[in-house]
């Protein structure tokens, strides 16, 4: 194995067989006598069963052990996790699962005792029916649009009592959905299997639900646990339909469902626009229809307009989706739908139509109720994939605005996009729209016209029904400018030259064909070395289509390329992508986001000129950022990232002392940035010490006045010079073989021969069942590379959770440790000049 091959399972916490300092610590709750200082040193480890005496403090980056107790005043400081099912005393901090005493501060899931902060969170009960071995649940551990979700594969869902059903159950923020999606767990993101909801194979899609136990089975999300697929035939004119009965808010003059009555059978689908909605009150309409007994209902409302296609025909999509193919899916028999969210109760009207209280009148005698509020509803033209509303949700100055990027905006068709917020009566409402990138520094905002990110300002308004068009606000739909000045002028001047123009000229204009055509291009984002346009010749989904592949795209630079074709006036522009390889069926293609092959679907726009990248419709170049991982090493306390935020050196710089580096061991340092994809990482180090001028600062090797530039997207430094690896002087080859009743062992080993340095990330190095005759099949072996001169320092595990480990025979605390190229361990003892005999 090479040195390559296995520093990616470099530990972000280091660690290893525990030592502080070369010694180990004694159990029994004595405090370590061997010479050591005391307290311990950074990098020392509290092994079990050790006190952590009165007034001692744990130093930085060091983990306790279970069954530590940590005596009342000692402190904790940050990074240092105290493990579950330990005890803390008064005034301690404790984390997931521990149980503290009055006066200390938990985190989730903890029990509280008298006052005690809790983070209120929902619990949700997940059913899985799957054949895999072992499934995981990944979700969004901290809920919302931007929330982090769980490191891959995540939670090991338990085998249920029934065959092939599975059970996990997860804790989120209070007030937030639950998404998540399934796998396997096998090998990494990329090769694992994936269970994704039903219609939909991509990356993107995912589950989400508000419900607190839920049953999922091929793709699909049931209150109930389904029954089994039935064993014979069923009479289906025996059982009756399913009802389905869709509420939906829409400010539409008569809203239409599109559904499938044969629950996603191709030929299932009604005729466009489907059957209308019939008013209930205020902006909610109502519909129930059947479905073939025990399947979901598959459903896209409209607005009843033009023959299916934009602009005149405008679809509700599920939110997160804005192009054809994708469509709703649900089991519940009644539903409510609202900015593409379904919901199994009625969710408050944004627009305070709805009363859904028949008697309101008891309700304003209330005085501790909030205050009257007044409903704001904002629409705002862009380009964007998924524009939000950012806005002051409180009365007057200092504003107190949404959480960013803020609400997300529901599409009205034609690049509109609407929102209805409610703030306290009696103020304006002040806001701004950005794009929801991952960071505010990294969003796109939209400013009013003449302020920009240099120089911003906020929209106001007091009107409560807005339209905002490049930067500007108005009272009612803008049209090319301004409503007030162009009506006036076009009744005046069309009427006299149109009779006597148009009989002349349209009938030598007819054969030609050029004022009749109308140019479209495409820029299309991708690795492919020549990639082609396909597309409708006339504008029609169904065609006739250019010939296979289509138009070639010229290279334009930066992976990006171009092709421009031409189509009759008036129609619309429907294509595809693909890299010309062979025939369609052997092509690779480009599909619009959350379609795929199995699930195909077509780009469609009316304008002019856009831009294609990773499935979703830009009118402007979209910017692409990338992950920069930095390493670096050093002896300082504490290090510091300092760099050019936008890729010039004359440009803004992080404040002094930039960003702080996470100490992962060993002497070194790392930390992750994201810049713009294509500009260079300009950066510096420092001690952060002081100022400027009294830090120490870390330049590159030779040059105290010059900066640090790399375009590597991983990268160390050491000694000031920048490696694309982790520079190691030369190697020495070890082969460790281990005699184990286990299925798979793993060796765990420190990466620099050091056991204060960087171990492998749990459980470490796979080892393989020895092939050789002569020997047991229960020898493993596997050969790791270290730098040359290093001793190899070693455990080994069963990768449980938790993990079994093995280590020298009579010490539970001691790691191997040899010099010898090739060894071997059987029942603790370490062998050096070959297998023990049987």
């Amino acid at each position: 194995m090479t040195v390559l091959s296995f520093l990616a399972l470099l530990s972000a916490c280091g660690g290893g067989g525990g030592e502080a300092d070369g010694d180990w610590f004694v159990s029994d709750y004595e405090v370590e006598d061997d010479g050591d200082a005391w307290p311990p040193l950074d990098g020392d480890e509290i092994g079990d069963g050790d006190g952590l005496p009165d007034g001692d403090i744990q130093p930085d980056g060091d983990p306790p052990v279970d069954g530590d107790v940590l005596p009342d005043g000692d402190v904790l400081p940050d990074g240092d996790d105290q493990p579950d099912g330990d005890e803390t005393t008064d005034g301690d901090d404790a984390t997931d699962g521990d149980e503290p005493t009055d006066g200390d501060e938990i985190a989730d899931g903890d029990e509280a005792a008298d006052g005690d902060i809790e983070i209120p969170t929902t619990d949700f009960l997940v059913h899985l029916y799957t054949g895999w071995a072992q499934p995981y649940l990944m979700y969004n551990a901290e809920g919302g649009v931007t929330g982090q979700w769980t490191a891959f594969p995540g939670v090991a869902l338990d085998r249920g009592r029934a065959a092939d059903w599975w059970s996990a159950t997860v804790s989120i923020p209070e007030g937030y959905p639950l998404d998540f999606l399934f796998t396997d767990g096998a090998g990494t993101e990329q090769t694992a299997d994936w269970h994704y909801p039903f219609g939909c194979t991509g990356y993107g899609c995912y589950f989400s639900t508000t419900m607190a136990e839920l049953f999922v089975r091929d793709g699909m999300i049931y209150e109930e646990m389904p029954p089994d697929a039935p064993d014979g035939d069923v009479d289906v004119e025996d059982v009756p339909p399913t009802q389905y009965t869709a509420h939906f808010y829409s400010v539409w003059e008569q809203p239409y469902l599109y559904y499938n009555s044969a629950g996603g059978a191709s030929d299932g689908w009604t005729s466009f626009p489907g059957l209308p909605f019939d008013w209930e009150e205020g902006s909610w309409w109502e519909r129930t229809v059947g479905v073939e007994a025990g399947l979901p209902l598959f459903f896209l409302p409209n607005n009843g307009q033009g023959d299916g296609l934009p602009p005149e025909t405008i679809w509700h999509y599920p939110y997160g989706c804005q192009s054809f193919g994708c469509s709703f899916s649900t089991t519940l028999t009644e539903f409510w739908l609202l900015d593409g969210v379904l919901y199994d109760e009625q969710p408050a009207d944004p627009d305070g139509d709805t009363d859904a209280d028949p008697d309101p009148d008891p309700e304003p005698e209330i005085d501790e109720g909030p205050p009257p509020e007044v409903v704001f509803i904002v629409h705002f033209y862009s380009g964007w994939t998924h524009p939000y509303l950012h806005y002051s949700n409180a009365a007057g100055a200092p504003f107190s605005w949404t959480d960013y990027p803020g609400v997300a905006m529901t599409s009205e068709g034609a690049q509109w996009w609407r929102k209805a917020v409610a703030i306290p009566e009696g103020y304006e409402l002040v806001f701004l729209f950005n794009d929801g990138a991952a960071t505010p520094a990294l969003a796109d905002w939209h400013y009013p016209h003449g302020c920009n990110a240099a120089a911003p300002c906020n929209f106001s308004t007091a009107e409560q029904e807005v339209w905002v068009k490049d930067g500007v606000i108005y009272e009612g739909l803008p049209v090319d400018g301004d409503l007030d000045v162009d009506p006036d002028p076009e009744p005046e001047l069309e009427p006299d030259p149109e009779p006597e123009l148009e009989p002349d000229p349209e009938p030598e204009l007819e054969p030609e064909q050029d004022p009749e055509q109308v140019s479209f291009t495409v820029h299309f984002f991708s690795g492919w070395s020549h990639p082609y346009l396909y597309y409708s010749r006339d504008g029609d989904q169904g065609g006739p289509w250019s010939p296979f592949p289509g138009a070639l795209m010229i290279a334009e630079g930066g992976d990006w390329f171009e092709a421009t074709v031409s189509l009759d006036e008036g129609a619309n522009f429907v294509f595809l992508l693909n890299d010309g390889n062979g025939a369609p069926e052997t092509a690779s293609w480009h599909y619009p986001y959350g379609c795929s092959a199995s699930n195909p679907c077509n780009f469609l726009t009316n304008d002019p000129e856009v831009w294609v990248k990773d499935g979703d419709l830009y009118n402007d170049r979209p910017t692409s950022y990338s992950i920069r991982t930095v390493y670096f090493r050093s002896g300082w306390a504490q290090t510091y990232l300092y760099y050019a935020m936008n890729g010039d050196a004359g440009g803004a710089w992080t404040a002094f002392p930039g960003e702080v580096m996470a100490n992962i061991g060993g002497g070194w340092w790392m930390k992750q940035v994201q810049m713009e994809s294509g500009l260079p990482l300009i950066f510096l180090f420092t001690d952060g010490q002081g100022t400027e001028q009294t830090a120490d600062w870390g330049h590159p090797f030779g040059c105290p006045t010059c900066n640090f530039e790399s375009d590597l997207e991983t990268l160390w430094v050491k000694d000031g010079v920048i490696y694309d690896t982790l520079p190691i002087d030369p190697l020495t080859t070890y082969t460790v073989h281990f005699f184990s009743g286990w299925e798979t062992p793993y060796l765990y080993l420190a990466l620099e021969g050091d056991a204060d340095g960087p171990w492998t990330a749990f459980p470490g190095v796979p080892m393989d069942m020895e092939d050789a005759p002569s020997l047991d099949p229960q020898w493993f072996v596997t050969t790791v590379d270290l730098p040359e001169g290093a001793p190899l320092i070693f455990l080994f595990n069963d990768g449980g959770d938790p993990a079994d480990w093995h280590h020298p025979f009579g010490c539970t605390t001691c790691n191997f440790e040899t010099e010898e190229s090739e060894t071997w361990v059987k029942d603790g003892v370490l062998y050096e000049s070959g297998p023990p005999a049987r």
